[in-house]
């Protein structure tokens, strides 16, 4: 019974001992001050500084940038939407004529084509084709340069969204 025992005892110490680091709690580390939690929208004062400890400009500086950067974003914004219909157009006609042309490239080798002929349609072909597809490239891009400047001019209250004023009012007036 003494052995069961000394064996119990001896087996219990190992498995304490060897959960000991396990169960041990890490010191409790007092929190800042200055550490906000829950504050989404604020900023805490080492967000609020540079290295050098200089205070950052707030967001509301960020707002009123200028007449003249607001002209440029009209004009890539303008430039953009012209891309977009320039390319869509280009990719819907020569898409169009690439299409006529196979058709005639068909119908030419049911009524006795010649090489030459053939080999014109072909060149024909594919330059229809390459205009049409550097034309949705070229959409593409300027739907692209689009949202890219209403996302700026979105942030920036600027004119090109017009439901946005009443909203960048209240903004500017905190």
């Amino acid at each position: 019974m003494k052995s069961l025992a000394s064996c119990s005892f001896a087996l219990l110490c190992a498995s304490l001992t060897a959960c000991a680091p396990a169960m041990q709690h890490a010191p409790v580390r007092p929190l800042p001050a200055d550490l906000q939690f829950g504050r989404l929208s604020e900023r805490t004062t080492f967000e609020q500084t540079d290295a050098s400890g200089a205070p950052l400009p707030s967001d509301d500086d960020d707002l009123d940038d200028g007449d003249d950067a607001q002209r440029k974003r009209k004009g890539v914004f303008v430039a953009g939407v012209i891309a977009s219909a320039l390319g869509g157009a280009m990719a819907v006609g020569f898409g169009a004529a690439g299409q006529i042309t196979e058709k005639r490239l068909d119908d030419g080798y049911r009524e006795g084509l010649t090489r030459a002929e053939e080999a014109d349609f072909r060149d024909r072909g594919e330059a229809f084709n390459t205009v049409a597809i550097t034309g949705a490239a070229l959409a593409v891009v300027g739907l692209g340069v689009t949202a890219i400047v209403l996302g700026i001019d979105h942030r920036k209250c600027g004119d090109l969204i017009k439901r946005r004023r009443q909203e960048c009012k209240e903004r500017r007036g905190r």
